[in-house]
């Protein structure tokens, strides 16, 4: 939750839900399907720095094809 709060509004407009809402980071955290979505975090000295959780599609002939987006904390962008 730090993490994500401490991302300044631009990088969060890029993402497709509000991040800054407990609950939505409580459906995150209760409801990993590991089949589907492969959890990643960056930490720094214990803290999260950065997120790029690996989604495969579910169904039809892409399921070989992922998406993965990453969100890196403002100081070590670039």
């Amino acid at each position: 939750m730090a993490f994500f709060c401490a991302l300044p509004r631009e990088d969060r407009l890029y993402l497709k839900e509000d991040v800054t809402d407990r609950g939505v980071l409580e459906r995150w955290t209760s409801q990993i399907d590991l089949e589907h979505i492969l959890p990643v975090l960056a930490l720094r000295d214990g803290h999260v720095v950065g997120d790029a959780p690996l989604r495969v599609e579910q169904r039809g002939w892409s399921k070989h094809v992922g998406e993965i987006r990453c969100v890196v904390a403002r100081e070590l962008q670039n």
